[in-house]
């Protein structure tokens, strides 16, 4: 139903952005007329059970979040493996493989290999509004927008490795947990 509504929505605007202003793969773009892509969300595994059984939810956001209180979600599985953590980590900062700091599992009471849950899911970008900088305390995108892109070579006076894509849900009509996808880390 979101999705009709979009379609036509967009149809009306001439300025809409579409997929290639996003830099996607194209396995990535799902329907450019909505601008509906598969992006990456990581969280805690027992967040994830949630998600996929009740949908995702901007109440839950933290309101201290960057870009907004909304749902993030990621086209580098680096990005979202940063947030995908294991039962029992304490998180320390490390330099990940995509070159970059990032948040890393230590499990104290673990050693080899550590499963970490992502979700692939199908969201709904609609209009994107494409931020320059941050958007804290933001609950949604600023002017007509559907979602906010972020994108690492726009955002002015700050270091920003990854592609960053926030949605606010609305009853589970933007965004859909379509895979669980579980890495296994070694932590050794």
């Amino acid at each position: 139903m979101k999705k009709h509504l979009m379609q036509d929505c967009l149809a009306s605007r001439c300025d809409a952005a579409g997929v290639s202003d996003l830099e996607l793969p194209q396995h990535m773009i799902l329907d450019a007329s909505v601008n509906e892509v598969y992006l990456w969300h990581g969280c805690q595994d027992v967040a994830a059970m949630e998600i996929i059984q009740s949908g995702f939810d901007e109440r839950l956001a933290n309101w201290k979040a960057l870009y907004g209180t909304g749902n993030y979600f990621a086209s580098e599985v680096c990005k979202s493996l940063q947030y995908a953590r294991a039962r029992g980590c304490n998180n320390t900062r490390t330099w990940g493989l995509c070159g970059k700091q990032i948040c890393q599992c230590r499990p104290r009471h673990m050693h080899g290999l550590v499963k970490r849950r992502l979700l692939l899911c199908r969201v709904l970008l609609g209009d994107p509004y494409f931020a320059s900088g941050p958007l804290l305390g933001h609950c949604r995108p600023p002017g007509n927008g559907d979602s906010i892109v972020v994108d690492p070579k726009s955002v002015h006076k700050r270091k920003q490795a990854h592609h960053e894509y926030v949605v606010w849900n609305h009853q589970g009509a933007q965004a859909y947990p379509e895979f669980i996808v579980d890495v296994e880390i070694n932590v050794s």
